[in-house]
């Protein structure tokens, strides 16, 4: 491939196949260039000028603008344009060719025009309306999508089919009159278009897709024309007689009850009605699709008959005072955010048939005080239960294969967590921060699990594996690998810790949550430590290996020449130290993270050290004290602004 500044090409420079989408400036057209591929300059976003080499027989410029040599397809725009009238003959607006011209307030397009291509004006928020004239037949997906400040645009009949994402994200629009040409609306075409409060869709519409009125929670009135088979409003219901689909409630009653006729609740269909109170869902429904309740700030409860057999992502997220929901055994899924911030959910009983609990199904749920995982279940997602304060106990059943990452994070009041034997895998921070839980049993089957599990457990005292377990094991609470090669992590409720006779290596986050340690012992036929107030050294003394990080400070013995690697990483409770004249060398990372140290005494002149011995101290008061002509004076003011030179 060939590539400058803003286009990359062909290795032989004939065809330009994509640009550089954070370039600023001007385009070039080589004279080679023959083609231009399709979406080549898709998500520009800082074109000021485009120019043409003399001799392309390709490509032309006019106004500033990209066009092919006969003027037909108009490919690119500067994006600092402010009005552009379309030259009459242009049949196709090209994909992206408006796109992010955010100080564009007018255009006009000819008749000539039959086709505009996918995100032709997408992100041009400064457009407010816009009529496309009749001779248009394709308008492609998410041409206007992102036009936050467009208010009324007019389609004129011709177009048979509005794409998916057409006006996504055109926030300000406020109605839509659907032409009597158009026989399809895409997915997500309105997605998030909170203004619109009104549109009519004429006879020939015969397919909605999904999630078309998604976010639309301003919509008041839709009118279907009389003759058309497919859809209907009845009683402020908007949906599909052949699919028996509910797709959007109309009205702000307090009290529904959805007729019987109605086999699915649509994606948004009801979301963001915080006038609704309580809603009989008849047992002929099968489906609670996507953000179908969502925001329904005053629903209470809710009844899930029999015959559902899921329940969708975001289905009754942020339901913030439904206090009480019943889920019948035929549900077999609940989506991935499912009751997200239901803050008034105190308990719920997620039935057999479900095999899965989705990301972020219960996250947020801060009056949720216990739950049953049923047998069955396989895995918990990522965020399952992120945040809820007030849940105080799980098990985890056998079948349970995989706890994914950030699953419990967060549930400060969780006392008793049992994992049973089964478990095999547990993901990053799955019960980070859960700050009550003071023990945990790790069963022979769990084989899998990182070194941040529990990190910013704060009251966690001891971790107990199973004896069988081939992967890891403990010792005095603390959690190794098998062969006792790698400390993985030490809880960070442990005030003294004793360190077993062998070497092993460790982690970065090891002791990260080791505040409360004042002490670390070691037997006295270790064969390479030894333990003095707490503080780990060398056999002979003669390096400092480990300070405990819940200590507040230390006066370094004489004897010792070396400050090891790491040494007092993360001992943020150390305010000021002095390194006394006989300590020749500081290891690596030695102050890591002292973020609250103000004072450093170095009495030595010649000291052997590496700047990343007290990288992250991150503490703009730290001053160091060196000696006058210390030979590393130099190097130490080109890293730390606060030096002391003292006699």
């Amino acid at each position: 491939m060939g590539q400058n500044d803003y286009l990359i090409t062909s290795n032989d420079g004939k065809t330009i196949t994509s640009c550089n989408k954070d370039y600023n400036g001007t385009v070039v057209i080589p004279s080679s260039v023959k083609k231009i591929e399709y979406g080549a300059f898709l998500g520009c976003k800082d074109i000021h000028k485009i120019s043409i080499e003399a001799g392309n027989p390709n490509y032309c410029e006019k106004d500033g603008a990209l066009f092919n040599k006969d003027f037909t397809r108009l490919i690119l725009v500067p994006r600092e344009s402010t009005h552009f009238i379309i030259p009459n003959g242009v049949k196709v607006i090209g994909e992206g060719a408006f796109e992010n011209c955010s100080n564009l307030t007018s255009i006009e397009i000819p008749n000539s025009v039959t086709i505009i291509r996918e995100r032709a004006f997408s992100g041009c928020n400064g457009l407010s309306t816009l009529i496309i004239p009749n001779n248009v037949k394709e308008i492609w997906k998410d041409v206007f999508s992102g036009c936050t400040n467009l208010i009324s645009i007019v389609i004129q009949s011709g177009v048979t089919k509005i794409e998916d994402g057409t006006f996504a994200g055109c926030k300000n629009l406020t109605s839509m009159v659907i032409p009597d040409s158009v026989t399809e609306i895409g997915k997500n075409v309105f997605y998030d278009c909170i203004f619109l409060t009104s549109i009519v869709i004429p006879n020939s519409v015969t397919k909605i897709g999904y999630g078309a009125f998604l976010g639309c929670t301003g919509i008041k009135k839709i009118t279907v024309d009389e003759n058309n088979p497919n859809f209907s409003v009845d009683d402020g219901i908007f949906y599909s007689t052949m699919g028996k689909k509910l797709i959007v409630f109309l009205n702000e009653n307090d009290h529904v009850s959805i007729p019987s006729y109605i086999i699915k609740i649509g994606e948004g269909a009801f979301e963001n009605r915080s006038n609704l109170k309580s809603v009989v869902i008849p047992n002929g429904v099968t489906e609670i699709r996507e953000k179908a309740f969502s925001r329904c700030t005053n629903l209470t409860s809710i009844k899930i008959p029999d015959g559902v057999a899921a329940i969708r992502n975001s289905a009754f997220a942020c339901c913030k005072n439904l206090a009480t929901i019943e889920i019948p055994s035929s549900v077999t899924k609940i989506g991935e955010d499912a009751f997200r911030d239901c803050s008034s959910l105190t308990s719920i009983v997620i039935p057999n048939s479900v095999t899965e609990i989705e990301s972020g199904t219960f996250s947020g749920c801060t009056s949720l005080t216990s739950i049953k995982i049923p047998d069955g279940v396989t895995a918990i997602g990522y965020k399952a239960f992120f945040g809820c304060t007030n849940l105080t106990s799980v098990e985890i059943p056998n079948t349970v294969d995989v706890i994914w990452d950030c699953a419990f994070q967060g549930c400060t009041n969780l006392k008793s967590v049992v994992i049973n034997e089964g478990v095999n895998s547990i993901a990053h921070l799955a019960f980070s921060d859960c700050t009550s839980l003071t023990s945990i049993k790790i069963p022979s089957s769990l084989t899998n699990m990182t070194n941040i599990v529990f990190l910013g457990c704060k009251k966690l005292k001891e971790i107990i594996v199973d004896k069988d377990n081939p992967s890891y094991c403990s010792f005095d609470g603390a959690l190794f690998s098998k062969d006792m090669g790698r400390l993985i992590y030490v809880p960070g409720g442990k005030t003294k810790f004793t360190w077993p006779n062998n070497d092993f290596d460790t982690c970065d986050f090891t002791y990260k949550d080791c505040s409360k340690l004042k002490k670390l012992i070691v037997a006295q036929d270790h064969p390479k430590l030894c333990s003095i107030n707490g503080v780990l050294y060398s056999k002979d003394g003669s390096e400092l290996v480990r300070f405990p990080m819940g200590k507040e400070s230390i006066e370094i013995p004489s004897y010792v020449t070396k400050i090891g690697y790491g040494a007092f990483a993360n001992c943020t409770k150390l305010i000021s130290i002095v390194i006394p004249n006989s300590v020749t060398e500081i290891g690596d990372k030695a102050f890591k993270g002292c973020t609250s140290l103000t004072e450093l005494h170095i009495r030595r002149k010649e000291i052997t050290y590496n700047i990343d011995s007290f990288v992250d101290i991150g503490s703009s008061r730290l001053n160091f004290y060196l000696p006058r002509d210390s030979e590393n004076i130099e190097q130490f003011k080109k890293y730390f602004k606060n030096i002391v030179e003292v006699d």
